[in-house]
């Protein structure tokens, strides 16, 4: 925990605005964070809505509250991800576009010292990088063949990554996508325009479904 971290300035912040901030600082503007690591932080950040009901056991976070809030905010297309305690490879969320657009109204609460969601130089060369491809500068061209020029194929090729693996090819281009609004609003624009192109692959109600898991979890949790 930041031990400069106010936590009366987040005393008034709901549960799923704390969430959803938790997962912003933690990066999740950027890449997977489990849901074991946003309970803690929103814990450290509120710590009377999100520790276990008993006074003796107020020093532990409650998962479950965390868990169904990020089910909730995943109904509300705000983030992707899932819940799997039996399997990290499974287990983790991301912001959505509309989910980071939502946390950049809290402006006051994420300028935190260590923001993991800000862009590092590594994020801003992938982005930058899509300059560079034929279709992006026949995009700022306007050239009047661009609708028939180009295909997903040309998608995974400005993203250096493989046009087989459809689920993987989606939740990278959103992921990109996402990064964009914080880097390049030009960038941000075309993959706006690659997205409506190629609606039927590059589809965020998709990436949702495809993000989803069947918990192995016990009964009495809500199954994903």
């Amino acid at each position: 925990m930041d031990s400069n971290l106010d936590n009366k300035k987040y005393s008034k912040l709901h549960a799923y605005e704390v969430v959803m901030i938790s997962l912003y600082q933690l990066g999740g503007a950027k890449r997977r964070i489990y849901t074991e690591e946003i309970a803690y932080r929103a814990y450290k950040i509120k710590i009377e809505d999100f520790c276990w009901t008993l006074e003796k056991f107020r020093r532990f976070p409650n998962l479950e509250l965390t868990r169904r809030t990020l089910f909730s905010l995943r109904e509300k297309k705000l983030v992707v991800g899932a819940y799997d305690s039996s399997d990290l490879n499974k287990d983790g969320w991301i912001l959505t576009e509309k989910g980071l657009s939502e946390c950049l109204n809290y402006k006051d609460y994420l300028n935190i010292k260590k923001n993991k969601s800000k862009p590092q130089q590594g994020d801003k060369s992938q982005v930058i990088s899509i300059k560079r491809s034929d279709f992006y500068k026949s995009f700022i061209n306007q050239d009047s063949d661009l609708d028939k020029k180009y295909d997903i194929y040309h998608v995974a090729d400005f993203l250096k990554i493989r046009a087989d693996n459809i689920p993987n090819l989606r939740e990278t281009f959103f992921r990109v996508k996402t990064i964009s609004q914080l880097v390049d609003q030009k960038v941000y624009e075309f993959l706006s325009y690659v997205e409506k192109r190629n609606s039927e692959i590059l589809n965020a109600d998709l990436l949702i479904i495809d993000s989803k898991v069947k918990s192995k979890a016990k009964k009495y949790l809500i199954k994903d």
